[in-house]
């Protein structure tokens, strides 16, 4: 299956452009960077170079890659996750996730992608006992630096379910996931379940709770 990876020079893409060469299927990584596509094409991707803002861009480059799929994972967020990085980073990364992401997937439409997995996220639910779950609403009335993240994960989820069947296909088509922290050492958090940036105890309170969205019904198997 030919697959192109929107961020696929960040943490998580990079690990996910391994899985899925090492599976066998023809990956076309999305990077901003020229050393971010030196490091995909070390991973057995072949890169394409456009800046996710940059609707034209998106458009060469989705199109270009003729892609079957289409993973979003784009984000902004600072190599080293201290207070002061996360709080001048996630405005930017809000923009990116949010308009860059809308870019992808209409570029994605066009170019006549089967199938459309983007990234949301569990750690902006609001604070409550117990685990939490798809219908635990996001925390929109936080602190700003909570809101506004929560803001842009709804804006990611809203625009995804919202959109129109491909040509040709019915549901399952649209793949929302919604996954837990990252640790990984040297990278992101410096505790399981807690970012840097937040205190602890808005946190410590929910488990995790993974779940992967086609349209509205929950999805069990890979959303490949």
């Amino acid at each position: 299956m030919r697959v192109l990876v929107a961020g696929a020079s960040g943490v998580i893409g990079r690990t996910l452009v391994a899985q899925l060469v090492a599976a066998g299927h023809a990956v076309v990584g999305m990077t901003r960077s020229d050393r971010g596509a030196q490091a995909l094409r070390a991973l057995g991707a072949e890169p394409v170079v456009a800046d996710a803002l940059d609707a034209a861009a998106v458009e060469h480059a989705v199109r270009g890659a003729q892609p079957e799929v289409v993973i979003e994972e784009l984000t902004a967020l600072p190599r080293h996750y201290t207070p002061e990085a996360m709080r001048d980073a996630l405005a930017a990364s809000n923009q990116v996730r949010t308009v860059g992401g809308a870019n992808v997937q209409a570029a994605a439409e066009r170019a006549g992608a089967h199938r459309y997995i983007a990234q949301s996220g569990c750690y902006y639910y609001v604070p409550g006992p117990g685990l939490a779950t798809e219908e635990t609403s996001f925390a929109v009335d936080a602190p700003p630096l909570i809101a506004g993240g929560a803001r842009a994960l709804l804006g990611i989820e809203k625009r995804v379910l919202g959109a129109q069947s491909l040509e040709g296909y019915r549901p399952p088509l649209w793949v929302l996931l919604r996954p837990g922290y990252l640790v990984r050492r040297g990278r992101q958090c410096r505790r399981a379940g807690a970012p840097s940036a937040v205190p602890h105890h808005r946190w410590r309170r929910r488990r995790l709770v993974v779940r992967a969205y086609c349209g509205t019904r929950p999805r069990r198997r890979s959303p490949l």
